[in-house]
């Protein structure tokens, strides 16, 4: 959508100017890139690669995820709504700065602390999170329309004891590996193995689409509740689009699974999370463990 609204305006621009737009030639088409990862599906080394990888993965089942959901209320009906929370950009200038210096991206920092707060309110070590790629990693694609998003299960185990540096690069290792696998499908393997592929409650996505970051800015942006109706895919979903001069966090759930002051309450516990490390980056980065916060939730 981005890519037709950046056209169009660009069109309606020329139009109003006298000087037509011109767009760029394509050298690809989205029937390339179906094609393409036809191939690559099919290519008999690489899944019978990618089949161990993800055997490996689900072997011993999916973690489950012990939320605070509202009580008495039945899964499966997705409406949902929407919470925003704005990073300054003084806090995404510090995020970047910590993703540099330990050699990863800025998506493998927020998404390792996103996996921390998940550990924080599920209580459980293993945790299992679909990840929304984008699937437009070639530069050659970025102008293209299409649907390339592809959703990847990912799962890890957390210590706290752990060092938070430590922890990112065992993230950022996992998330490498992990989308050199993406393409084989799944379900081959739950098949295989007589399992019902798992329903995995939360997901995390982090755009990256540089249209938006040149289009749009946050500053107009603030928190709260966003006055939409939605469906969601999961019962979580975490929206991630960073600008130039700020972070836009849009949380996106089910009504019926979670209370409003909870979801509130989840991203300000995220929000302290990064404040945490984000400040403690000069002092050893400060672990996990150390982290002091108000979490008094009441699972009960």
């Amino acid at each position: 959508m981005e890519i037709v609204k950046n056209e169009f305006s660009r069109f309606y621009e020329g139009y109003g100017t006298g000087t037509p737009y011109e767009p760029e030639p394509l050298n690809l088409r989205y029937r390339d890139f179906a094609q393409w990862n036809n191939r690559q599906i099919a290519d008999g080394e690489r899944k019978e690669r990618s089949h161990r990888y993800w055997k490996e993965k689900v072997k011993n089942g999916i973690p489950v995820l012990d939320l605070p959901y509202e009580p008495g209320k039945k899964e499966g009906d997705r409406k949902g709504t929407q919470y925003r929370r704005v990073l300054d950009k003084e806090t995404a200038s510090a995020l970047n700065k910590l993703a540099i210096k330990n050699n990863t991206t800025l998506f493998v920092v927020l998404f390792s602390i996103y996996i921390l707060l998940l550990y924080r309110f599920s209580n459980r070590e293993d945790i299992a999170c679909g990840i929304v790629s984008a699937g437009r990693d070639d530069d050659s694609l970025r102008h293209i329309v299409g649907f390339f998003v592809n959703l990847v299960l990912f799962t890890l185990r957390v210590d706290e004891d752990e060092p938070f540096r430590r922890f990112l690069m065992r993230v950022k290792t996992e998330v490498l590996e992990l989308f050199q696998h993406q393409a084989y499908p799944t379900e081959l393997v739950f098949e295989e193995l007589n399992m019902r592929h798992p329903d995995v409650p939360v997901s995390f996505n982090m755009a990256n689409m540089r249209q938006v970051v040149e289009m749009d800015e946050p500053g107009s942006l603030s928190s709260g509740y966003i006055p939409v109706e939605r469906d969601t895919k999961f019962e979580l979903e975490v929206y991630v689009t960073e600008y130039r001069d700020g972070i836009v966090l849009d949380w996106a759930y089910a009504k019926n699974r979670f209370a409003p002051d909870t979801i509130e309450y989840m991203a300000s516990e995220y929000t302290k999370l990064i404040d945490f490390f984000k400040e403690s980056t000069a002092a050893n980065y400060g672990d996990f463990r150390d982290f002091d916060s108000d979490h008094t939730f009441n699972r009960d």
